[in-house]
């Protein structure tokens, strides 16, 4: 059974450049043969399950395309389309305008593939099971304005799910990534790298492998520059004492920063605190939001 909802008509509380003209869901659905010619939209189709079917057989402009599920399907607007339904079939779509298309390819948006296969990540799940939540309100108050943003991040999902595909990696980026986020979100508390490894599946030996393909740095280096960044904003942007600052990043002490602080900026953090604050009390002085002899 096909549950859609049509947005066209509904105008929004804030402007979003991509909205969506209609969505919605089928399931269990079964039909012996579907054709459709889009002219005025086009479809980005999910399908997530069928009762017995390993792969999807469609016809696009007279090529077949077998696809394995779940996979995603972009129907095209000009371009003939028919294919069969002989069993019970779930899936999840939504549609846009001919100009909301236009705009995506000028900006690169979407891929040149008309079908590919993907994985039910945790993600698209959620945003599946937000928007069909949103279908029995999209009436209300800014609803619109929801679907169109998950749309829209759902598209960006399947998008990054396709180019992760076909770059084969073997996951080992991800996880690099995963444990990068992590030292950057807690670069000034001591972590134990090999435990952080081994929380995401890699030995000791694997992980330096790996970093190593993305990172110029080791995870020392790494972690050591976001500590220096962070000393380098605090001197610019605050007036936390050196002390202060030494014992927020977690560093042994003050002349330990104050070394690696001048080999990485040329400078000690007094003479680059001084440095900053005379270009600011200047930038301010020239805009005339300040005077000489008053408070920078």
């Amino acid at each position: 059974m096909l549950y859609e909802t049509d947005l066209s008509a509904l105008k929004r509380v804030v402007p979003f450049p991509f909205p969506v003209e209609r969505f919605g869901r089928t399931v269990g659905e079964v039909r012996r043969e579907y054709h459709f010619y889009f002219t005025d939209t086009f479809e980005v189709c999910i399908r997530i399950s069928s009762g017995e079917e390993e792969y999807a057989t469609d016809r696009i402009d007279g090529k077949i395309y077998r696809t394995r599920f779940p996979h995603v399907l972009v129907k095209y607007p000009f371009r003939p389309f028919s294919n069969a339904l002989p069993y019970p079939r779930n899936s999840f779509h939504f549609n846009y305008s001919l100009k909301s298309l236009e705009a995506m390819r000028a900006q690169k948006i979407l891929p040149e593939e008309t079908a590919w296969e993907i994985e039910l990540s945790g993600e698209i799940t959620e945003l599946i099971r937000r928007l069909t939540d949103y279908q029995n309100h999209s009436l209300e108050y800014g609803v619109a304005d929801r679907i169109d943003t998950a749309c829209f991040q759902l598209l960006q999902e399947l998008i990054f799910l396709r180019r992760k595909r076909k770059s084969g990696e073997d996951g080992s980026r991800e996880r690099i990534m995963a444990i990068a986020s992590e030292l950057k979100f807690r670069f000034n508390r001591e972590m134990d790298l090999d435990e952080l490894a081994r929380e995401h599946g890699m030995s000791r030996r694997t992980f330096f492998r790996c970093w190593g393909r993305y990172f110029p740095e080791s995870p020392a280096e790494y972690v050591r520059n976001l500590k220096l960044a962070e000393a380098a904003r605090q001197l610019r942007e605050t007036n936390h004492r050196i002390g202060e600052i030494t014992a927020f990043l977690n560093f042994s002490d003050s002349a330990y920063l104050s070394k690696l602080f001048r080999k990485r900026y040329g400078m000690t953090p007094l003479q680059y605190r001084a440095e900053h604050f005379a270009e600011r009390f200047t930038e301010t002085f020239a805009k005339g939001e300040g005077t000489a002899d008053g408070d920078p």
